[in-house]
């Protein structure tokens, strides 16, 4: 049985779209990405976006977010670009599920980031691979 959209289902639908919009407004600079890939994160068009968010999805639902592509992946860094394109493009509607799929990559990228760093940071005090020898340097 397919459901319908009533109006009120339909208003609070638009007002949430409008309020993630606002939440990611052009005028909030504070909360801009400082930097990706070691350079000034600089403003991306439409398809650039687009581009970088579907990569991102793709990898994450084939599983293929490693540590040797991690840092080149920027979807943490324009997370608030894509979320403002997907919620301000006309003629669609916002999709959750397309951005829970973008939170799903964005938390596996950020994951695996977080676990090599630990990674880099134990190589460097301890002068070993963790796990190697049993642990024992």
């Amino acid at each position: 049985m397919a459901r319908t959209c009533t109006p009120h289902l339909h208003r609070r639908k638009e007002q949430l779209r409008r309020s993630l919009a606002d939440a990611f407004a052009d005028g909030d600079k504070e909360n801009a990405p400082a930097a990706v890939n070691g350079a000034t994160a600089k403003a991306l068009d439409h398809t650039q976006i687009t581009h970088i968010f579907d990569t991102c999805l793709k990898l994450a639902a084939e599983n293929k977010i490693t540590d040797r592509n991690i840092w080149a992946l920027p979807l943490i860094d324009y997370l608030p670009d894509i979320v403002r394109a997907e919620a301000v493009s006309e003629g669609s509607g916002f999709s959750f599920q397309k951005m829970s799929g973008g939170l799903d990559a964005g938390v596996t990228i950020f994951s695996k980031r977080v676990d090599m760093t630990w990674k880099m940071a134990f190589t460097s005090l301890h002068g070993c691979q963790p796990g190697g020898n049993g642990g024992v340097c």
